[in-house]
């Protein structure tokens, strides 16, 4: 989460208990890690609330640096978005899918399968990648499963594709119109494109829809646990996910009680989080993205 859309949702929770201090904290996942690691270690505890994509959890659990919580808002959270033992809950989902040029490809030739991207049609250099999309190329393996899905990104990687960093940046870029067709963006990113009047759409290329997971927990040695637990309630609450996903913080929200503008570009379709306990393997799978994409 961007540090605008951070500070607005502690705004929110700020309204409702104006009496707690906030104080925000921003980095990469993987830079969020050593942070706390450098908290436990030298016993100058910060967090209260830590928020996170899925690859770091497993290692903050067997270092013991979240405590199990289970939120009362977490009842209404199915199975697949949530620790059973309470250590973390995903506070919001990247939904992940094909977005193009509207004015260079019309709607009708528009590939609507990600299998559709390996049309010959499409020419070198018309389809761009985020080269970071190693968290699509996991879920896809669990999708499609790994022989399929291994043949499908080699042949989709044999297209020399148009790579660069960012998925905001590309979809910038898709908008100006530098390619053709962004192979993978999230629904939320595109979306903010589309309401600002950029000529491009966004569609699930695949059922059920491939999103990542960025996950919410209680630090294991907060120094205000109370109000560390209220905070990931309102979190997790109605009222919570839908400041999340509505006005000008869009995020697709978790909790399934909360409708929103980016649920329906997904309707009729099902959702495949990814499951976080693959992170234990997430080495070995950002290797095969790394052989196939960066290689080539």
């Amino acid at each position: 989460m961007n540090a605008r859309d951070a500070t607005l949702l502690l705004q929110e929770f700020k309204k409702r208990y104006p009496f707690i201090d906030t104080n925000l904290y921003r980095a990469n996942s993987l830079k969020l890690l050593p942070r706390i690691e450098l908290e436990a270690r030298t016993k100058k505890h910060q967090a209260d609330v830590f928020t996170a994509s899925f690859p770091i959890w497993p290692e903050l659990i067997r270092q013991k640096l979240v405590a199990p919580y289970v939120s009362p808002e977490s009842q209404r959270y199915p199975k697949e978005l949530k620790d059973p033992t309470g250590y973390w809950t995903i506070l919001y989902l990247q939904v992940m899918g094909i977005a193009y040029n509207t004015r260079l490809v019309p709607s009708g030739s528009a590939p609507k399968r990600y299998e559709d991207l390996l049309n010959p049609r499409w020419k070198k250099q018309e389809i761009a990648m985020d080269y970071r999309d190693s968290t699509w190329f996991a879920v896809m393996m669990e999708i499609m499963g790994e022989n399929e899905g291994l043949n499908f990104m080699k042949r989709l990687a044999a297209k020399d594709l148009y790579m660069r960093e960012n998925k905001s940046l590309l979809t910038q870029l898709l908008a100006a119109g530098e390619f053709s067709i962004l192979a993978n963006t999230y629904v939320d990113t595109a979306v903010e494109y589309i309401r600002s009047g950029a000529p491009i759409e966004w569609l699930p290329g695949r059922d059920p829809v491939p999103a990542s997971t960025h996950l919410s927990g209680v630090y294991a040695y907060a120094q205000n646990p109370n109000a560390a637990k209220l905070f990931m309630d309102f979190l997790l609450s109605k009222e919570g996910q839908k400041a999340m996903s509505g006005g000008t913080v869009l995020k697709f929200p978790a909790n399934p009680d909360v409708e929103s503008d980016l649920k329906s570009k997904i309707k009729g379709h099902k959702l495949h989080p990814i499951d976080p306990t693959m992170a234990a393997k997430f080495d070995r799978v950002a290797k095969n993205y790394e052989e196939i994409f960066w290689k080539k």
